[in-house]
């Protein structure tokens, strides 16, 4: 017959797995001597078995602001945290819930009197029972499934990231417009791993792992950066510190940082490969979205894809050839190439004046120009460097080279003058 422990390190990595919530060391310390005591230290184990469901209520009833007296037996410190829970036996529950919430509270109260009578918590007569390896393994046994069920209930109870996250775009919903490329971060951020973290158990390196991995999908420091900015924003001040730390450590790692200005003009071969592969995949039946017209509008407006997307049939001026963005009252002139699309897209029948000029979204179609890049990147290696947003550079400069004056181009493309300025002395030095 087996004489020690069976060791099974599924459920040994279940309970650890489980008691994780929490964020304690000392708890998963307690529950490690609890299992490495079975065999050699019977005595030890049960007591550390017991030590582990008093140190599981205590966390609880501190989360909770519940008070609770120091040296409370155990029974009544499990009767506090099951009230606290909601798991407490009640005689308006369901007969077999009742019945189950019953025989946690016993299963509670054996594994305490367990250790009161056979464990090395106290002294011992002549004829004190000396506690089996298998004691031990019951009374371990039980304290970790306990444990686990009384983590996973209060996880339950806690707010998670993603539902702050999700009450967060609820309540700017009601108050102000949230931009689409916060909406869709936080959104993302939600569906990750971090998602599922307690919210007042956030620690710094849950941040840095989330930052981790989203390296690992290839993105880089600005976009890591708007990451943090936005998840700081919606878990507010009670994170703040914590949100602070991680920021700290990230940019001491060099994971998170402001974008570097890259003025990258679009080479012709760049542009006309794009166009072709643009144009061919238009003529299909199933493609929905017109990448050909919107690079082309993108290289002569100089707007970025976020801002094309909100483009209104009732902000186009047809008279002065303008448009504005949607709830601004500066309208801006649209050029070249840029106006010519407009004109052709106008709906020949009677159009709604909220619909919009390009009715997409914004995120597919830089998914898709991404798509088409690196298709090519094989034909032209130096295309791996080219951005959608380099379109906003290359209509700076073919408007200036148009001959429009600087201060026009600023309102046409929607950038600070003196930025325009300084692409104008660089083209004229």
């Amino acid at each position: 017959m087996n004489e020690r422990p069976f060791e099974s390190w599924r459920a040994r990595a279940a309970v650890s797995e489980a008691l994780e919530v929490f964020a304690s060391g000392h708890m998963q310390e307690v529950w490690t001597k609890a299992l490495a005591r079975r065999a050699d230290d019977p005595e030890g184990a049960v007591t550390t078995a017991r030590t582990l469901l008093e140190t599981v209520c205590k966390h609880i009833l501190e989360d909770a602001g519940a008070e609770y007296r120091e040296g409370l037996p155990l029974p009544k410190l499990y009767k506090r945290a099951a009230d606290v829970l909601d798991i407490a036996p009640k005689d308006n529950l369901a007969p077999v819930l009742r019945e189950l919430f019953e025989s946690c509270a016993n299963i509670v109260d054996g594994v305490g009197d367990l250790r009161n009578h056979i464990s090395d918590a106290h002294g011992r007569g002549p004829f004190g029972a000396m506690p089996h390896w298998r004691h031990a393994e019951l009374a371990v046994n039980l304290s970790g499934a306990m444990a686990t069920f009384l983590a996973a209930v209060w996880k339950g109870r806690q707010p998670t990231i993603k539902n702050v996250i999700d009450d967060y775009i609820a309540k700017v919903k009601t108050t102000r417009t949230l931009g689409p490329s916060q909406r869709y971060t936080l959104e993302r951020i939600a569906r990750s791993a971090i998602g599922n973290v307690a919210a007042s158990k956030l620690e710094p390196s849950d941040v840095i792992a989330f930052i981790e991995e989203r390296r690992r999908e290839g993105a880089k420091p600005p976009t890591l950066l708007q990451d943090i900015i936005f998840l700081r924003v919606a878990l507010g001040e009670p994170k703040a510190v914590v949100m602070e730390k991680a920021a700290d450590m990230l940019r001491s790692l060099k994971w998170i940082g402001k974008s570097t200005s890259i003025e990258r003009r679009v080479a012709h071969h760049e542009y006309d490969a794009l166009m072709n592969a643009f144009r061919e995949r238009d003529k299909e039946p199933r493609s929905k979205i017109p990448m050909a017209e919107l690079a082309e509008f993108a290289i002569w407006s100089g707007r970025p894809i976020s801002q094309i997307c909100k483009l209104q049939w009732s902000d186009v001026d047809f008279d002065k050839r303008t448009c504005r963005l949607p709830g601004s009252k500066d309208d801006f002139p649209l050029f070249e190439r840029a106006w010519e699309i407009v004109e052709a897209r106008k709906p020949r029948k009677s159009y709604e004046p909220t619909d919009r000029i390009f009715p997409f979204n914004s995120h597919s179609i830089s998914a898709s120009y991404t798509g088409y890049k690196k298709a090519l990147i094989k034909q032209f290696p130096e295309i791996a460097t080219l951005r959608l947003q380099d379109s906003r550079y290359e209509a700076t400069v073919r408007l200036l080279e148009k001959s429009h004056p600087v201060h026009v181009v600023a309102r046409a493309t929607g950038q600070d003058i003196g930025k325009v300025e300084k692409i104008f002395k660089r083209m004229h030095a």
